[in-house]
């Protein structure tokens, strides 16, 4: 049967196997287990902080990046608006020009035009004088000076015709 001393020492062997095993190994392993747990934890609550810091900064870069779209794109529209006004501005300056360019031209053919008629007149002037002197010297008689008449006539118009 059961020796009562044996059930005894194994009761004490037990309780100081325990003691031993809760003193060297469940203390330590339960420390342990707790210093893990922790660790975790201090590790997901940084993992936590640090997403938000993240979440942060993406919206921080978010709104960054739309201020900068923001300005860029009243950038465009001023320089477009400015383009717009230095492109009005130069076909202004060369609708002026071009009437500067027109009016000049028009004084120039002007001034050819009373040069022209000035040197039709001389020669008209020059064939009249040799007319005239071609007449006294051939002292017509009068029908001869109105047919010498009318052929200076008709060669001064075709004269006059061809200047102009």
């Amino acid at each position: 049967m059961l020796n009562k001393y044996t059930f005894f020492f194994q009761i004490i062997n037990f309780i100081i196997l325990y003691l031993i095993m809760r003193k060297f190994l469940f203390k330590p392993v339960t420390g342990f287990m707790e210093d893990r747990t922790r660790k975790i934890e201090d590790k997901i609550k940084k993992a936590e902080l640090k997403q938000k810091e993240g979440e942060e900064l993406k919206r921080s870069y978010e709104e960054k990046i739309s201020n900068i779209k923001d300005e860029a794109e009243k950038l465009l529209k001023e320089t477009v608006e400015k383009g717009e006004k230095k492109g009005a501005e130069i076909i202004k300056k060369a609708k002026e020009e071009s009437k500067t360019i027109l009016q000049k031209a028009m004084q120039e053919i002007r001034r050819e035009k009373i040069k022209s008629l000035r040197e039709s007149r001389e020669q008209i002037a020059e064939l009249t004088i040799a007319a005239a002197s071609h007449i006294i010297e051939r002292n017509l008689n009068e029908k001869d000076q109105r047919r010498l008449i009318g052929q200076f006539i008709e060669k001064v118009e075709n004269e006059n015709w061809q200047i102009r």
